[in-house]
């Protein structure tokens, strides 16, 4: 049974403002052939507006390239692309919290969920704590484990690490759940080969192993051989369900939309909605 979030003023300002949530349009289904040839670059240097422009020009029936997309098409029909060498801002996106019931680690264990093509994380919630983290009540993160991830066409899956090793996910919108006992103990970096083969926070990024051996050899960095697997597991606070914007930057990383450090401006690749003027 579906269940809705408790209205209350400790979990209010964590919920949105009533207005259209970009990240439930309806995402179509699209070729990886389609997004490439009807794709188009968003760029500007403010990167939360950006994220606007993005959702805006996707809206009603396009949509903003995730990251196993992108992954795809850097190796396949865009292998030849000058553009997608860029750093590209994504439709994925990483979750962190406690999942209290036990779902997908143990009881109260620390969890991971990287989603594609859908997710929380909105530029308000962001703007809300300026610093480029979502924001999330426990409620939120426990609703969304046991039920789902709700959008306009339906409920979004949240896939297990070891069905996703073993077979490819066809829809465009799905959830992966890494725990945190398996995802701590790898580096946040340049990783050599092995390693980023099985690394699982790679894997549940990258939406499976497919494409994983060409992306690394197109991206790896000589002379050490490596490629960047960057998060952010060890440095927060699971107990304070949040999320964050992945990024395809010769490899995978957070986006820190505040900090000096990050990327002074924003890309998006994104095929735009047909809009009914």
């Amino acid at each position: 049974m579906s269940k809705q979030l408790p209205s209350s003023d400790l979990t209010k300002h964590l919920q949105w403002d009533g207005q259209p949530i970009p990240s439930q349009y309806v995402r179509p289904l699209m070729s990886i052939e389609d997004i490439f040839r009807k794709g188009s670059v968003i760029i500007a240097t403010t990167p939360l507006p950006a994220y606007r422009d993005a959702t805006n020009d996707a809206y009603p029936n396009g949509l903003i390239a995730s990251l196993p997309e992108l992954v795809e098409m850097q190796v396949t029909v865009g292998k030849d692309s000058n553009e997608l060498t860029n750093s590209f801002l994504t439709s994925s996106e990483e979750l962190i919290g406690i999942d209290t019931n036990g779902l997908f680690t143990r009881k109260n264990g620390p969890l991971a969920v990287v989603f594609h093509g859908a997710g929380l994380v909105t530029p308000d919630r962001m703007i809300i704590t300026s610093d480029s983290l979502a924001r999330f009540s426990q409620r939120e993160f426990d609703e969304l484990l046991y039920d789902g991830l709700e959008q306009k066409e339906g409920k979004i899956p949240i896939y297990t690490l070891n069905t996703i090793r073993h077979i490819k996910i066809l829809t465009p919108r799905f959830g992966v759940a890494v725990p945190y006992d398996i995802g701590k103990i790898k580096h946040s970096g340049p990783i050599v080969h092995s390693a980023f083969m099985k690394n699982p926070l790679v894997i549940a990024r990258a939406g499976g192993r497919e494409f994983l051996e060409r992306y690394f050899e197109k991206n790896k960095i000589q002379p050490d051989n490596t490629v960047i697997n960057e998060h952010f597991l060890e440095i927060e606070d699971f107990r304070s369900p949040k999320g964050v914007i992945l990024e395809s930057n010769g490899g995978f990383t957070v986006r820190n939309f505040i900090s000096a450090g990050s990327t002074p401006f924003s890309r998006y690749w994104v095929v735009r909605g047909e809009k009914n003027d």
